[in-house]
């Protein structure tokens, strides 16, 4: 009897071991997986300000076009 008790003694603690290493590796992965999700919001936040930069100049250089439009139809019609 304290033969098989010693036994499964062996057994809990190696599965208790296990366990741990795969709470350990677990654990790093879900590190790795939160970096990337941090890598990727930071990147899509630079991503939509450079959007937003990007349409505030379009509409800048629209309405810079559309006074010089504006210009040269006065001109035309000057003349």
């Amino acid at each position: 009897e304290e033969e098989a008790l010693l036994s499964e003694m062996d057994v809990t603690g190696q599965a208790f071991e296990d366990m741990q290493e795969q709470n350990i590796r677990l654990m790093q992965q879900l590190r790795e997986k939160d970096d990337a999700n941090f890598k990727l919001m930071s990147e899509r936040i630079k991503s939509n300000q450079i959007h937003k930069l990007l349409r505030e100049e379009k509409d800048e250089l629209a309405d810079q076009v559309l006074t010089l439009k504006t210009q040269v139809g006065s001109s035309q019609t000057m003349r």
